[in-house]
């Protein structure tokens, strides 16, 4: 067989060389991928680059992330209008309040609402506990969140949501109320209060 013969041969060889290599490997070439070759000195030398396949990002997410509801002005009223509601206890014309009898039960009503620091400061504040039971003050409940009214939310570094609200009332003037709230198994709950 003469050389030029030989020469001729070679890309034949080469393609179905292509096509069972193609076959055997899962990941086929694309239009992105690049063949190279030489062809000097008489020997052919073959080189794929492939781009490397991208895994899929899998972007992966706590069952908490997932379940974690939006913190709606609805639920903003509802959880610092129960706050209030579970600040101010009904009492006797003696001012001792009817369901409680000591303030880390009191403090203990409001796991479902707010962080325990938070209603401990609450409740110290309001609360007088004697041996005979608990009283509360004969004070002015605190300036508080107004429903229908403009507010702002900021969310912060660690995920809690700092809910904003400037006001006037006859009593206080004007002042701005600020709750942080965080989420927790059993929904949002307030994390902090801050009065200014």
């Amino acid at each position: 067989m003469n050389l030029g013969k030989s020469i001729a041969i070679i890309p034949i060889i080469l393609v179905a060389l292509l096509v069972v290599i193609s076959n055997q490997q899962p990941n086929s070439l694309n239009a992105q991928d690049q063949l190279s070759g030489s062809d000097h000195t008489g020997h052919t030398e073959i080189t794929f680059h492939q781009k490397q396949q991208q895994k899929p990002e899998l972007t992966t997410s706590s069952n908490e992330d997932q379940q974690k509801e939006v913190l709606t002005e609805k639920i903003i009223t509802s959880v610092t209008s129960e706050f209030m509601d579970q600040l101010v206890q009904k009492s006797n014309q003696d001012s001792r309040v009817v369901a409680y009898d000591s303030k880390e039960d009191l403090i203990e009503s409001f796991s479902s609402i707010a962080n325990k620091s938070v209603a401990k400061e609450y409740v110290d504040f309001y609360y007088k506990e004697y041996n005979n039971g608990l009283y509360i003050l004969p004070t002015d409940t605190p300036p508080w969140f107004q429903e229908n009214e403009s507010y702002t939310t900021e969310t912060l570094e660690d995920g809690r949501i700092a809910v904003t609200q400037h006001n006037t009332s006859e009593l206080y003037g004007k002042y701005t109320v600020s709750f942080v709230f965080t989420h927790t198994n059993e929904g949002w709950i307030i994390d902090g209060i801050n009065h200014s």
